[in-house]
């Protein structure tokens, strides 16, 4: 009689699936804190970026509209009476230095510096007239702290609930093209600033809020750095109307720097009526001290622990015709 054989399979002990089992819970415990990490990181970044959308929307309009400041310069005699020499000439203004030197504030305080120009823009409230694309228009840029009270709906600033909210920001003036009236002044009064001065709700806006800092600096070209080490804005003022190296032209170079802060840190701070004193008198008057005055503004926000962020960068300005003076 044949015996039948058996076969005896080899099973996981208990052991060994605990084992198993253990190993693969710690595995799943590091990719879900990786995962976890990898998405705080990525909600942080986008926080952040979410925080200065309006910011770097107002520094990006900076930029596209001073690029098309227009002196519409041309050659004249210096004397109509007695001429001897063409000189440059334009009715139109480019300028630019610190806010409180050049405007008044409508209710709040300017702060930083400011910039008034015109370009062909096109902006007009006129129906008949929009359709132009390239109606001149004066334009600028400046700070103001404050409580924005008169930039807002009426029904809003007159609410019973209505509470202050202080806050730095940056503002756009624009006069549309109808209401251009830099002509009109000028012959009238002789007073080359009244044009930048309407300080109107209906004239100027908020571009963004929390905005501590604006500052625009005219520069040389690279090319006449080599031989002119001189600032062109040594103290960050330009005036196309008054100074006699740069009369009638625009600066071929501007360098805009802003700096913002986030909207938590500025609750946090609860801003009063009083502009804090993020920026001193002392800094950004003196070119030559640019880079270090920002790093004295770096270590403030710091020391306070507020969130903030640095917009800088360099424009080329597309219709200057720039000419540096000549050697003697």
């Amino acid at each position: 009689m044949r015996k039948s054989g058996s076969s005896c399979a080899r099973a996981f002990t208990l052991v060994e699936l605990m084992v198993a089992m253990s190993i693969f819970s710690v595995l799943i415990i590091i990719i879900v804190q990786m995962l976890g990490q990898t998405q705080k990181v990525a909600n942080d970044v986008s926080s952040k970026v979410s925080r200065f959308k309006e910011a770097r929307a107002g520094f990006d309009a900076i930029i596209h509209r001073i690029n098309q400041a227009t002196l519409n310069t041309y050659w004249d005699y210096d004397d109509p009476n007695r001429p001897t020499d063409y000189v440059a000439q334009s009715e139109l203004h480019f300028v630019n230095g610190q806010a409180a030197k050049l405007i008044q504030s409508q209710g709040g305080t300017v702060i930083s510096q400011a910039v008034f120009f015109q370009a062909p823009l096109g902006f007009s409230t006129d129906p008949e007239i929009r359709e132009f694309s390239n109606l001149l228009n004066a334009w600028g840029f400046y700070v103001e702290y404050g409580e924005g009270r008169s930039y807002l709906p009426s029904f809003i600033a007159g609410h019973k609930n209505y509470e202050p909210r202080f806050r730095h920001r940056l503002m756009e003036f624009r006069q549309p093209a109808e209401e251009l009236n830099i002509y009109e002044q000028d012959r009238e009064n002789g007073d080359y600033t009244l044009w930048y001065q309407d300080r109107s709700p209906a004239s100027n806006r908020i571009l963004a809020e929390n905005i501590i800092l604006l500052v625009i600096q005219p520069m040389r070209t690279e090319a006449d750095r080599l031989t002119i080490p001189e600032e062109l804005a040594p103290f960050y003022e330009f005036d196309s109307r008054r100074h006699e190296e740069y009369r009638h032209q625009l600066p071929p170079v501007i360098r805009i720097t802003m700096v913002a802060v986030g909207e938590v840190s500025a609750v946090r701070e609860e801003f009063g009526s009083s502009p804090p004193g993020f920026v001193t008198d002392a800094m950004f008057a003196d070119a030559q001290r640019y880079e270090a005055d920002l790093a004295q503004l770096e270590e403030v926000l710091e020391e306070r622990k507020i969130e903030y962020r640095i917009f800088s960068t360099t424009v080329p300005m597309q219709t200057a015709k720039w000419k540096a003076p000549e050697e003697e």
